[in-house]
């Protein structure tokens, strides 16, 4: 038996950053955390094509060589070639994974006497290697568990993403979902062995520390009576059925603002136009993309959040909200129920009387649980993830350096 350490090789993306939402803040926190851990039975190496080394000055770091000519051209002219079919033809079911075989097995070269297994933090369909033994991480299968919306469904998306969920999850040698939740719907969709799938909760973001200090968004009045909504301007983020609520609360809350922050995603456009149509400027203000420092104000000093989202299984803004005392009433599914249990008020997304309902009981009524404990914390995402580390051990030594692959 070996007794040198496994090397697991941490990916880190290149180019992911604060705009994407919530994903960032997650793989903001977990390497972090990444970067504290020392173990006696394995070791993390940080591998990317571009690193700072000054923000890894404690870390073992390896930086992908992709620079020889072969590499960029087979590189470039597999991109140029699948974006061409895909967006002039429209081909669907391509995509850029498979164009890049080549290149896939060059870097696989080159990280074998370097690594012996890959961790992918966060879901990359499109950033991957897949002629190398790697742990996978995936936090929802929005395409197939919520109802078809043009970025789960459209121009190629369902396709490619289904495709590559069937070669990802069945190559992994272990899948890591967020929720309990998240495994049931993994075992029953793509019936995987369940003994491959490992929970690694989500968390809240770092806007929960008490490093990030809170800062009132300037289109705000230190009087304003608002909840409010974070989210990318997504169709399943379901702006579109909140205002409709809001409408009819303000009835009974004339003076109740809704706040709204987020990038676009497309369905910007649509959603200012119906808040014109509505009559409702006066009462939804729209912020754009904001800090964490705004962002934790909206938090301390809302009467609660308000989450109307069709997609799942979990979602982070529900997190921060309870860890930061804020109110909070959201979409009534599993996921949900196995974040918050009994402290949020839930809805039906689809029934904008029960939203306005939902959210005037929490506005109206005390927080359900003002000591919010949950095992939905990083420490336990850190410990889960160690214990996946170890248990891939025992598999991975099964084989050397895979030599005659090559």
């Amino acid at each position: 038996m070996s007794d040198k350490k496994l090397r697991i090789g941490v990916w880190l993306t290149n180019n992911y950053k604060p705009i994407i939402g919530g994903g960032f803040g997650y793989y903001e926190k977990i390497i972090n955390e990444l970067k504290l851990i020392k173990h006696d039975k394995f070791e993390l190496i940080f591998i990317s094509y571009k690193i700072d080394k000054s923000y890894f000055k404690n870390n073992i770091t390896y930086t992908i060589n992709r620079k020889k000519p072969f590499l960029l051209f087979s590189f470039g002219l597999n991109f140029i070639l699948t974006l061409f079919f895909k967006h002039i033809f429209k081909v669907t079911g391509l995509s850029l994974k498979n164009n890049f075989s080549y290149v896939d097995k060059q870097i696989s070269k080159q990280l074998k006497s370097v690594i012996d297994i890959i961790y992918y933090p966060i879901p990359l369909p499109y950033d991957q290697l897949f002629n190398f033994p790697f742990i996978y991480t995936l936090w929802d299968l929005g395409h197939l568990s919520t109802y078809p919306f043009p970025e789960l469904s459209m121009n190629g998306v369902f396709e490619n993403r289904h495709n590559d969920h069937i070669s990802i999850l069945n190559k992994a040698i272990f899948v890591c979902t967020e929720s309990k939740y998240g495994k049931k719907q993994l075992i029953e969709k793509f019936n995987l062995n369940e003994e491959k799938i490992r929970i690694i909760p989500i968390f809240p973001s770092t806007i929960v520390e008490s490093s990030i200090n809170p800062v009132k968004p300037n289109q705000i009045q230190e009087t304003d009576f608002f909840i409010h909504y974070p989210a990318q301007f997504w169709a399943h983020k379901n702006h579109y059925n909140l205002l409709l609520a809001i409408k009819t609360l303000i009835n009974k809350f004339p003076h109740l603002k809704l706040i709204l922050s987020g990038s676009d995603k497309g369905n910007l456009k649509y959603i200012l136009s119906l808040i014109k149509e509505l009559n409702l400027e006066q009462n939804v203000i729209y912020l754009g993309f904001i800090s964490n420092n705004e962002l934790k104000w909206l938090y301390l000093n809302s009467q609660g959040l308000v989450m109307p989202t069709f997609l799942g299984p979990t979602n982070m803004p529900l997190l921060e909200a309870a860890y930061l005392n804020c109110k909070v009433a959201c979409t009534d599914m599993p996921g949900h129920r196995e974040q918050l249990g009994d402290y949020a008020f839930y809805f039906n997304p689809a029934n904008p009387e029960n939203i306005a309902s939902c959210i005037e009981n929490m506005i109206l009524k005390d927080k359900l649980n003002i000591n919010f404990q949950s095992q939905f914390n990083i420490q336990n995402a850190v410990n889960n993830l160690a214990t996946c580390f170890e248990d891939v051990i025992p598999i991975r030594r099964c084989w050397g350096n895979f030599d005659k692959i090559f």
